[in-house]
């Protein structure tokens, strides 16, 4: 028999890595946990850290410590209002997946209505802004890639008339 590189049953793993340990996650005041220490971790999104800005309900998955390759989030949107300003990633995907509720995804300058069950894929290059609609909040999952978060060349926020119809966008191109 030809003997196993890695995987169950014995084996190393490719490039002789350790065990990934598992995360550690610190209590808030209201009980809800953040996680501040990288490795694998299973908890409920309810048990989770989330932040209220004044428009959305968010909570990262990566907590305080980032995912190194990709952002995990998951947004509940009052109505009327937007996740973001309209805006593109340079050279990160991103991909929202409508979880419950309805919005209105901006796309390269063409809205275009969404519900519960949606997904909206947006390759690198792509402008785009959700804007909650409807009675309900909306909640949505967004993964994303993190090559070029925090850097320069993450992106920037444009001006798009459909977007600022919705109220969300910005009136001259920036980076911030």
């Amino acid at each position: 028999p030809r003997p196993r590189a890695w995987g169950c049953g014995g084996g190393t793993r490719p490039g002789n890595r350790e065990p990934v340990g598992t995360a550690t996650f610190t209590p808030r005041d209201d009980g809800r946990l953040v996680r501040t220490g990288e490795g694998w971790f299973v908890l409920s999104i309810d048990r989770m850290g989330w932040i209220d800005n004044g428009r959305t309900y968010k909570v990262r998955a990566d907590g305080v410590v980032p995912f190194a390759q990709y952002g995990v989030n998951v947004r509940t949107l009052r109505p009327g209002w937007p996740s973001s300003m309209y805006h593109r990633e340079f050279d990160d995907d991103e991909t929202m997946v409508v979880l419950d509720g309805a919005c209105q995804a901006v796309v390269e300058g063409h809205a275009l209505a969404v519900d519960a069950g949606t997904i909206v894929h947006l390759p690198a290059g792509t402008a785009h802004v959700t804007v909650g609609a409807g009675d309900a909040p909306c909640t949505i999952l967004m993964v994303g890639s993190r090559r070029a978060i925090g850097t320069p060349a993450w992106g920037e926020y444009v001006p798009c008339p459909e977007a600022a119809r919705l109220g969300a966008c910005v009136a001259e191109a920036t980076p911030d």
